[in-house]
């Protein structure tokens, strides 16, 4: 067979149905629903009762919630937003050789409900970033690797860079690829727990 050519993310001749809706687009990503357990929702109580939000309040009589995680990957980042752009364009330009008016203009307002809405992705309260490979702490700057930047604009992040500074500096002077295995690890319990006592003492200032 021919080999089959890769899809086109935007066309002139893409065909657009007059019923189209933009909230149809989905941003890339697996959501997973994992079932509360009551005394894991016990053991963190402590840690997030304080956190300075309005009308938060977490008491042992109210019905855990299920912990959603998503599972993203770079495509929902720079250019998911470039496809949410296109998308509008595509839908605006439909909609103006029907109706006539005014030049359009796309507000913050609508572009971020457009991302955060309800075939979107929402904006994280905290973030936690921890490199795979602690050799590399003090070698290269904090990533977000490829995560949504329009999302974290009020999300508290948080990373120790000290973490494990004994014995990155040891493998300073061996290969990268040597030292990182070497040293490669996941986050522990200890140091999710850490993360989240400072999380729970953060403070939010949304402004005006």
């Amino acid at each position: 067979y021919p080999p089959t050519p890769p899809l086109s993310d935007y066309s002139e001749s893409r065909p657009l149905s007059p019923h189209e809706d933009m909230s149809d687009s989905q941003i890339p990503f697996l959501t997973l629903r994992i079932s509360p357990l009551q005394s894991a929702v016990r053991g963190v109580a402590c840690s997030i009762r304080h956190r300075h939000v309005p009308n938060f309040t977490l008491t042992a009589s109210k019905k855990p919630q299920p912990i959603i995680l998503h599972l993203l990957s770079r495509e929902a980042s720079k250019p998911s937003i470039a496809s949410s752009a296109r998308a509008i364009a595509r839908t605006e330009r439909r909609n103006s050789g029907l109706i006539v008016k005014d030049n359009f203009r796309l507000t913050v307002n609508n572009f971020e409900s457009y991302l955060e809405g309800k075939n979107g992705l929402s904006p994280p309260d905290f973030m936690i970033i921890h490199p795979i490979h602690p050799s590399k702490y003090h070698r290269s700057p904090i990533e977000l690797h490829g995560y949504p930047p329009w999302q974290i604009r009020l999300t508290e992040i948080y990373c120790n860079r000290f973490r494990k500074q004994y014995e990155a500096r040891l493998m300073w002077f061996l290969p990268s690829h040597v030292s990182s295995t070497l040293l490669s690890s996941s986050l522990t319990e200890w140091e999710f727990r850490e993360a989240l006592d400072q999380f729970a003492s953060a403070e939010f200032r949304l402004g005006k």
